[in-house]
């Protein structure tokens, strides 16, 4: 009793304490500072834990940017990222092109002219999430006054011999952040109260879903930069990247087309991850539901718990749920299962069932009838996914009746 009583609290007291310091001075000062900035260079210690990953990567960023008035990033840039001391990505944006440069010596480019609608899809993944570089001044949360976000305190650090002053910034989850399984969304600061400066950031996403909560996490602490001097013209020219870099137009992949309805589905045999060995006619007479799906997937993810209850609610009835999937390494996909409590059955190194069923896209769904054939297919997760999946095993239900 006692316990509960110091948490609620230490709880009403962080409440209070963020209702009346709703925005700290030293953090507006902060952003206005990274807004300031308009040209430069950075380099930025990147780590980052993904959802469904145990390890840490860490990255060495080298950014050369310069603010523009472009209607798609609204800067140019020259990334450098570095992951072991070896160059593993090469990116550049000019106002004209977007070229990725991976290890080897082809650059993909995409043409703002032609390109400009997938340009702007791709600034979500391509975007430098630096206040100093981003004219959205990412990590800063909006200036809004809705109540959304709170900002607390935190006890002062060292770092580099220097005193920094410390924030949290939590976010309240909407309602569609609910029902997508985000929890929670943390963001730290590290500010150094002498020049205003944003050095170093910490954001913490908590995700739940089904029976487990997963976190990802970003650290970005700026280990060098230079605001004072223009990078030339010619650092964001494709003349930059190395003589023997090979320029290539961006061409999308076509996609194969899922098998259609009313085929009889290929056979398969398969290892499960218990070791045993699975074929489709083993489940001859029985409704088969394939989930194609793969650990760090997220749409995946989505819909393996709705997987699970559709196994429990209708394993004894005829209806047989199994996990395809190509990707993972048997030795971690394991315990990764485990500990969402997934139970129906898994076949793992499917690659060769994803190829022969023409996936490529993920999580697919393949319903099976009892005859072989394919009633119906789906492609990524949906709200309405278990609804018409129970649609499905309940008109085969009253057939058997």
């Amino acid at each position: 009793m006692k316990k509960n009583s110091l948490i609620f609290l230490f709880i009403t007291f962080f409440s209070l304490q963020a209702q009346n310091n709703p925005i700290p001075e030293l953090v507006e000062q902060a952003r206005q500072k990274a807004s300031d900035v308009r040209f430069g260079y950075i380099e930025v210690l990147n780590q980052m834990k993904y959802m469904t990953k145990t390890d840490t990567i860490t990255q060495h960023l080298k950014i050369y940017f310069k603010k523009t008035d472009d209607s798609i990033f609204g800067y140019y840039f020259h990334q450098y990222s570095y992951q072991n001391d070896t160059l593993i990505e090469e990116k550049l944006y000019n106002g004209q092109k977007l070229i990725i440069r991976y290890k080897n010596d082809t650059a993909t480019y995409y043409s703002v002219t032609k390109d400009s609608a997938l340009l702007m899809y791709l600034k979500i993944s391509h975007r430098i999430r630096l206040p100093y570089v981003d004219t959205e001044q990412y990590p800063f949360p909006p200036q809004d006054t809705t109540g959304k976000y709170r900002y607390f305190r935190l006890r002062p650090a060292r770092m580099n011999g220097k005193k920094f002053k410390r924030f949290l910034i939590t976010g309240k989850p909407g309602k569609k952040d609910l029902k997508n399984g985000l929890i929670s969304d943390s963001l730290f600061l590290w500010i150094n109260p002498e020049t205003r400066f944003l050095r170093k950031y910490k954001r913490s996403y908590g995700i739940y879903l089904g029976s487990d909560t997963m976190y990802q996490v970003t650290i970005k602490q700026i280990i060098k930069y230079d605001f004072d001097k223009i990078p030339s013209d010619s650092v964001f020219s494709p003349e930059s990247f190395p003589p023997q870099t090979v320029f290539k137009h961006y061409k999308p992949r076509k996609r194969p087309e899922l098998l259609p309805g009313g085929q009889t589905a290929p056979p398969w045999k398969a290892l499960s991850l218990n070791g045993d060995t699975l074929s489709l006619k083993d489940f001859r007479g029985q409704l088969v539901i394939l989930d194609f799906f793969y650990s760090s997937c997220y749409p995946c993810l989505l819909a393996m718990p709705e997987m699970q209850d559709l196994y429990d609610k209708y394993k004894d009835r005829n209806v047989v749920i199994i996990g395809v999937n190509p990707f993972d390494r048997p030795e971690k996909l394991k315990p990764f299962l485990a500990k969402k409590k997934i139970r129906y059955p898994v076949i793992v190194n499917a690659k060769i069932v994803a190829d022969t069923y023409k996936v490529s896209g993920y999580p697919t769904i393949y319903v099976i009838s009892p005859e072989g054939k394919i009633v119906k297919t789906f492609i990524g997760f949906r709200d309405d996914l278990k609804n018409e999946l129970e649609k499905i095993i309940n008109e085969f239900s009253a057939q058997k009746k």
